[in-house]
């Protein structure tokens, strides 16, 4: 059956409505800053898939994933202080958003052969805090893996609502290549809200929550948040039965340990009203 020749030729069209992330990748419904027009990377996209593939080069994941320098042979060496490393910044917030989407067998090979402890988060939202608690932690330098265990944990349950985010594409000289967000690192405190923590059963078979209950010390800013929530009592939280509940419970007072040292290294942290109220539309990743 022939395409009809005006879905090839009218940059007009709308995107359909498509999942968050298909076959390993992302594919951005909007990226054109709601001006109308498709980006390049959408345009005849079903025409335009090769980047579902994870073995294609045009798949982030192939930039991202091995810290090996056969990136730079895959890829080409013109781009390698860009993206030709796992802990670029174009590597660490596409980690970071795809991770927090589904922990998968990428991610967990991410996790374990990352391994240095030299290079710089640059993909956390509230720098500050984490920045604290790794310096509460006895100056604790988690790795690479960590790091995006820790990053898409907050992208996943946590949200900033008035902290600035844009999307780029990964890799500029691809046509095709997807979108990654990109957030305006917190150096003060601000409104900080939950999300995809309403469902218990939900939060049991989480891949990523298991993974952070696992190994809670590069989260800790994180699970901080979660438990000034869950002290709280915020109504959008529902953990009733779950292994996170009870692993805050247990850690009570670790928890209120850190928080003070928070409270006092950042005015206003921790303040109810920054718990956001329900009614309070919050963007960022859903379920």
């Amino acid at each position: 059956m022939s395409l009809p020749l005006t879905n090839l030729i009218d940059t007009r069209i709308p995107s359909p409505s498509v999942p968050a992330r298909t076959c390993g990748t992302f594919r951005c419904s909007n990226g054109s800053g709601g001006n109308g027009y498709q980006n390049i990377s959408e345009f005849a996209w079903f025409l335009n898939n090769r980047n579902q593939s994870p073995v294609d080069t045009s798949n982030p994941l192939t930039y991202s994933v091995v810290p090996t320098y056969n990136t730079m042979f895959l890829h080409g060496a013109s781009i390698s202080g860009l993206n030709n490393r796992t802990w670029s910044r174009a590597a660490q917030n596409f980690m970071a958003d795809y991770a927090a989407i589904m922990w998968d067998g990428f991610c967990e090979g991410y996790y374990v052969l990352n391994t240095d402890t030299v290079w710089a988060n640059q993909a956390a939202i509230d720098i500050h805090a984490y920045t604290l608690c790794m310096a509460y932690l006895g100056f604790y330098k988690p790795t690479q893996g960590e790091q995006m265990l820790r990053n898409a944990a907050e992208r996943r349950f946590l949200c900033f609502p008035y902290c600035p985010s844009r999307k780029e594409p990964f890799d500029y000289t691809v046509a095709n290549s997807p979108m990654v967000t990109y957030f305006t690192p917190l150096y003060t405190s601000g409104p900080c809200g939950i999300q995809n923590l309403d469902n218990p059963q939900q939060i049991e078979e989480d891949s990523l929550m298991r993974k952070m209950l696992a190994n809670p010390q590069p989260c800790l800013d994180v699970m901080i948040r979660l438990y000034s929530h869950y002290r709280m009592k915020n109504g959008q939280m529902n953990i009733q039965g779950t292994t996170l509940q009870r692993y805050l419970e247990a850690k009570a007072l670790d928890f209120e340990n850190a928080l003070t040292h928070l409270k006092r290294h950042i005015q206003g942290y921790d303040n109810p009203m920054y718990m956001l109220p329900p009614n309070v539309e919050m963007g960022g990743i859903r379920n």
